[in-house]
């Protein structure tokens, strides 16, 4: 090649997965991202909400957080087979490996983007939503998030 440079097949990225903790903003980032790249825009508890006819709360109280997360592997097997996708994430996604599992084996995803803001960030938007399934009856505290964040699990 001229100049001495190499040349490097670059493939343009064609799904983007978001996570983070809930209230960090991942399906507010995933609508305004998917809209400017004109892709589409999937929330995985949207996903898992509308499948079942229930809210992920009633899921959590009928079914309880296992099933709840074998619902989530599921989502995730279908989901790493799409393209020009914009998938927002419910906090504890990729906290299960059977879940991560099912998305390499099912294609994977080109760019994972983990949302960050503070507790007190976090706290404020979710304070007085009743699908925070998690924390639904506990309320919010530091010891949640740090037991949440240290473990990659939700405290029970």
């Amino acid at each position: 090649m001229e100049g001495g440079g190499s040349m490097t097949a670059r493939r343009a990225v064609q799904q983007i997965l978001l996570c983070g903790f809930m209230g960090c903003g991942k399906t507010s980032v995933g609508q305004a991202l998917a809209f400017r790249l004109r892709w589409d825009f999937l929330d995985t508890d949207a996903l898992i909400e509308k499948r079942t006819g229930m809210s992920i709360p009633e899921i959590f109280a009928t079914q309880g957080e296992q099933s709840f997360r074998q619902m989530e592997q599921q989502a995730a097997a279908m989901l790493g087979k799409r393209r020009h996708t914009v998938v927002s994430t419910g906090g504890g996604f990729l906290t299960r490996e059977q879940t991560v599992q099912a998305l390499r084996q099912n294609g994977g995803f080109e760019a994972v983007v983990f949302l960050d803001c503070s507790f007190e960030t976090c706290a404020s938007r979710t304070a007085t939503a009743r699908w925070c399934a998690p924390t639904a009856g506990r309320g919010w505290s530091r010891s949640f998030c740090s037991a949440s964040s240290d473990t990659g699990r939700w405290p029970t």
